[in-house]
């Protein structure tokens, strides 16, 4: 009777461990894109200050962000924005040609 008990008990283990790891393979794409969305969250508020301490250095506007980052992308925009406007010369006067 203690032998089929013991058999029983490992059968019932095997089974819960093999529903366990469908279930991990199952949402192991959704719970590693929650942990990165997490991680680019408190990235983002960390360097937040840092980042807008260096834009209002480059541009007059101390109001540089409409609401607070919460992306990589929210976060670098102004900066990306500020060396766009710059490389295509809108930012610069027009410069007169020598005669």
């Amino acid at each position: 009777m203690k032998d089929r008990t013991l058999i029983y008990l490992s059968l019932a283990l095997s089974v819960a461990a093999l529903a366990y790891a469908i279930w991990i393979h199952q949402h192991a794409k959704q719970m590693a894109a929650e942990s990165l969305q997490r991680r680019e969250l408190e990235f983002v508020t960390h360097y937040a200050p840092k980042v807008r301490e260096i834009l209002s250095g480059l541009l007059e506007d101390t109001n540089i962000y409409a609401s607070e980052p919460k992306t990589l992308e929210d976060l670098f925009r102004p900066f990306t924005e500020t060396l766009n406007r710059i490389g295509s010369g809108t930012n610069h006067p027009a410069q007169e040609t020598p005669k």
